[in-house]
């Protein structure tokens, strides 16, 4: 945190009013807001590869049902 303080130089905290608390606060906050979009993430990540899946998964399905129809093959009972 007091890498982060000590990032704007004390000259120009005047300017733009900020303190060493207000900078520290800052980096918590946003830290802790990064935090909770990765898991944000995470969860809609999760959500899109299981959903990507089963459409895999269909479509396979009916690939070979149609090659099956269209070759005139008996389906195959594991598919």
């Amino acid at each position: 945190m007091k890498i982060w303080a000590t990032d704007i130089p004390k000259k120009q905290r005047p300017i733009i009013n900020i303190n060493d608390r207000a900078l520290t606060m800052g980096k918590n906050q946003y830290l802790a807001h990064m935090i909770e979009l990765k898991r944000e993430d995470l969860k809609e990540y999760t959500k899109q590869k299981e959903t990507m899946e089963e459409t895999s998964a269909t479509a396979l399905l009916w690939y070979n049902f149609m090659k099956n129809k269209i070759l005139g093959e008996e389906p195959c009972p594991t598919s």
